[in-house]
């Protein structure tokens, strides 16, 4: 399994934050984030003064990557960036670090602190990942013995890739968990063996998972 590119890292990082010194100066303590990180997009004074949802700054640099967009929200921040969640992780906890000593914040404990992630990969892989989706190989000659009947000449079929999902009805975190999906990339040859996945998880959990995946698929 190779990894060719990641398209794109989420991290979400949920918590509430208090400053018992009094309500944060935030044109002071916007100045010193860009000062910080290198954003070249920050928000605006309307965005300051209008109530909004969250305020975003973007293109900024972390540990020689770019960060494409950090968003400060009431109960927590989300993180962005094509580099590995690691990354994000460090951007963090360097963030929450230096944001309680500069500010003088600190966590509200009412609520506990969750981490969500989402990562984004394409990968080359050693065998064809659709193997193990053998069952659904006798659909597919089923369906390309009925568009055989058409009046063009179809390209057949194949299964090409997974889909899990969770019951969103279930008990569990604050955020709903996204899909996980696991399908060939568009574009590319079948004989390649390139597919593109997504999933809750961290980047080297989740190439983890697609290198089961290609034992099972061997």
């Amino acid at each position: 399994m190779e990894l060719l590119n990641i398209d794109e890292s989420r991290v979400t990082h949920l918590m509430q934050m208090r400053r018992p010194a009094g309500q944060l100066y935030m044109p002071e303590a916007v100045a010193k984030v860009i000062a910080r990180y290198s954003f070249i997009k920050h928000p605006t004074v309307q965005d300051l003064t209008e109530r909004r949802d969250f305020v975003s700054f973007g293109v900024g640099k972390f540990a020689d990557s770019q960060i494409q967009e950090f968003r400060v929200y009431g109960d927590g921040f989300t993180v962005e960036a094509r580099s590995k969640t690691q990354i994000l992780d460090a951007f963090l906890d360097d963030l929450l670090d230096w944001g309680t000593k500069e500010f003088g914040l600190e966590a509200v404990p009412v609520l506990p602190v969750e981490r969500h992630y989402e990562s984004a990969v394409v990968v080359q892989s050693k065998t064809d990942l659709s193997k193990v989706l053998r069952p659904l190989h006798v659909i597919a000659e089923e369906l390309n013995k009925l568009m055989e009947k058409s009046t063009f000449k179809p390209r057949p079929f194949e299964p090409t890739g997974l889909i899990f999902s969770v019951d969103q009805t279930a008990e569990g975190s604050r955020r709903k968990e996204p899909k996980v999906i696991v399908d060939r990339r568009v574009g590319t040859s079948f004989n390649e063996n390139i597919f593109y996945s997504q999933g809750p998880l961290p980047t080297d959990d989740h190439l983890a998972l697609l290198g089961r995946l290609e034992a099972l698929a061997g």
